[in-house]
């Protein structure tokens, strides 16, 4: 029997919720254990700190377009992933159409997942998308954060809902090699 699989967790302090979205998104689809966990963080801070100091990172966090970097330069050459940006530089859909879009994406094949920013309050974080259904989202999260029901959620600044989902900055990821 397997034991169950817990999310790395980042401190309270730092903005290192984009690379432990990147780890605990590759634990999920190619199910490396801690010690490949740790190289693969390693890695992913010594390609980083090429182009930005340490502090800056540990503090403000990755961008979506570090984000990107780091699957295609520390991600994808180790691992068989492959990602997209459906909503990259479209126009932004309703809370509805992405849903069913993210449903759609993660029910074609089981070794898929979405790494996800959104907006809450006076934060905004990196998480990865462990399971979701028409009512909820699951999360893999490195700061403990577990489910958004979709009626508290939107796409668009200014709405009701709690949780401000950015459809731009989600990535999609599927695993293409063997378990």
């Amino acid at each position: 029997m397997t034991a169950m699989l817990s999310p790395y967790e980042q401190g309270y302090l730092d903005g290192l919720c984009g690379i432990y979205s990147i780890i605990n998104a590759v634990r999920l689809l190619a199910k490396i254990d801690e010690e490949e966990a740790t190289r693969l963080f390693k890695n992913i801070l010594r390609h980083v700190e090429k182009d930005k100091k340490l502090s800056h990172i540990f503090t403000e966090g990755i961008s979506p377009s570090e984000m990107n970097d780091i699957l295609r330069c520390v991600v994808a050459r180790k691992y068989p992933v492959d990602w997209q940006r459906p909503y990259f530089r479209t126009s932004r859909p309703s809370v509805n159409a992405f849903w069913v879009r993210i449903v759609d994406f993660m029910k074609e094949d089981t070794n898929r997942t979405v790494i996800l920013w959104m907006e809450h309050n006076d934060w905004d974080h990196w998480s990865v998308v462990k399971s979701l259904t028409a009512a909820k989202m699951t999360f893999f999260d490195s700061a403990g954060f577990k489910i958004i029901a979709r009626g508290r959620s939107g796409t668009a600044k200014g709405t009701s809902r709690s949780y401000l989902l950015k459809p731009s900055n989600a990535f999609f990821l599927s695993y293409k090699g063997r378990l």
